[in-house]
């Protein structure tokens, strides 16, 4: 009877301490709150396959669990590979052959303002246009800068293959719509939606937030557009509730069992 009570003065302090720990992530939900992601980033050049990169990590929003996002922290390199090789093979897209990437994204916070969400985030690493052969090991690389992916910037880079320069123009990410390209323009729109399709329970289990950056590849006067999309999939976790019911549960069941 005394390890009874024992065990069931112990069931009575960790109730306490459930009940503290979830008051006091209630206040910090008003402040911040996090969620683990699954993160698809997609680059698609014009006449080629499109390069995937899949990541995960830790997202922190001003918004409480279930909410509306109005700002969205995300660690560096969630997403990151090295040397990603896809390879070209439609004729069209000669005299590219494939395309390698290495690269990983830096921390970087979003912010909602006028109805999206949006902010830059520039990629970091190397995008190499594999030409007249394919990846590794082409004639020639036409190396397209990261660092517009994500960042309304505009970078010039010599084009020994082709005899001439490029400049790639980029722009910040957002969730809003863009168009790029002068004919044909290229259009498509990135979003958010909570898990039952709401806007404004985006940040919970089951929600996804959808930026998006256009690029375009400027040489001897053409425009290659480039669409990059980075998908971000909330899933859901073990929460400090069930953890601590369980060990309450599995407590009650050795005290019984010793009686």
């Amino acid at each position: 009877m005394r390890f009874l009570r024992a065990a069931r003065a112990s069931c009575v302090l960790l109730v306490a301490a459930l009940l503290f720990a979830l008051d006091a992530s209630y206040a910090a939900a008003a402040r911040a709150a996090a969620l683990p992601f699954e993160a698809t980033l997609v680059i698609q050049l014009a006449n080629t396959a499109p390069i995937t990169v899949h990541g995960a990590g830790i997202a922190v929003s001003n918004a409480a669990i279930g909410g509306r996002v109005e700002t969205l922290a995300l660690p560096s390199a969630a997403i990151a590979t090295d040397g990603l090789v896809v390879p070209v093979t439609d004729p069209a897209a000669a005299p590219i052959q494939g395309l390698q990437l290495t690269m990983h994204n830096p921390a970087a916070t979003f912010v909602r303002g006028g109805g999206t969400l949006g902010g830059t985030m520039p990629l970091a690493g190397t995008f190499k246009v594999c030409l007249f052969g394919s990846c590794p090991t082409a004639v020639s690389n036409l190396i397209v800068p990261l660092t517009p992916f994500g960042s309304a910037v505009a970078v010039a880079t010599s084009n020994a293959a082709l005899g001439g320069m490029n400049t790639v123009y980029g722009a910040p990410w957002t969730t809003g719509t863009v168009a790029i390209g002068l004919s044909p323009t290229v259009t498509t729109m990135g979003g958010a939606h909570g898990p039952l399709g709401g806007a404004s329970s985006t940040f919970a289990p089951g929600g996804q937030i959808q930026l998006i950056v256009p690029v375009s590849i400027v040489s001897f006067n053409a425009i290659v557009p480039v669409i990059t999309t980075l998908t971000l999939d909330f899933v859901p976790e073990p929460t400090t509730f069930v953890l601590l019911a369980s060990g309450i549960v599995a407590l009650g069941l050795g005290a019984r069992r010793r009686v």
